[in-house]
Order: C-alpha cells, then sequence, then structure tokens
C-alpha cells in the first residue's frame, strides 16, 4: 500500500496563494507613490520594477529620473503601458533562521 504524497509533504501553500487579491494590470496611471511593475505591453519584454514618485506641485505621478535609462522625470500619464502595483509579500511566522 502506498501513501499518498499529500499525507507525506512537508510543504505548505505558497504565501501568493494566501492572498486574498491578486494584482492585475492596468493603463489607469498610479494616483500614488510606491513600487509598480510597469510593462510596455511588448509581448517580447518583461515588466521591470518602477519606483513612481508623486508630484504635490504637479498633482500627478511621476517615474523618477535615474531609473529605466531615464534622464528627466516623466509623469506616468506620458510614459503610458501598463501599471501593477508591487504587493509586499506577508512575513512569515518564523523566522528565516530556522
Amino acid at each position: 500500500m502506498t501513501t499518498p504524497a499529500s499525507a507525506t509533504s512537508t510543504t505548505t501553500q505558497p504565501l501568493a496563494a494566501t492572498a486574498s487579491k491578486v494584482p492585475t494590470w492596468s493603463k489607469a496611471v498610479p494616483t500614488e507613490q510606491d513600487w509598480y511593475w510597469h510593462w510596455n505591453g511588448d509581448p517580447d519584454s518583461g515588466p521591470l520594477p518602477t519606483s513612481v514618485l508623486y508630484s504635490g506641485f504637479q498633482q500627478a505621478c511621476f517615474v523618477s529620473a535615474g531609473q529605466l535609462g531615464l534622464r528627466e522625470a516623466v509623469p506616468c500619464k506620458e510614459y503610458g503601458g501598463y501599471w501593477m502595483k508591487m504587493e509586499a509579500p506577508e512575513i512569515p511566522d518564523c523566522t528565516l533562521d530556522e
């Protein structure tokens, strides 16, 4: 008699599987400063992590200079593409040294 793999497995559900809301891509520009995935929509290119900042003067978010090859800040509205907010992973209940 064999024991089912599920009965002997010590693995747990991935943390992402426990998330209640799955982020999705949107063409809507970010409205708050944070880290986002940005994808230009080209199926041959991948998304890039992008720091988005908020300008109180312009009342809009922008991609700051010094990343993604930018020499000047670019308003998110002009930068275009698709956006997905980066969600911080859940912290495990145990210490990582265990």
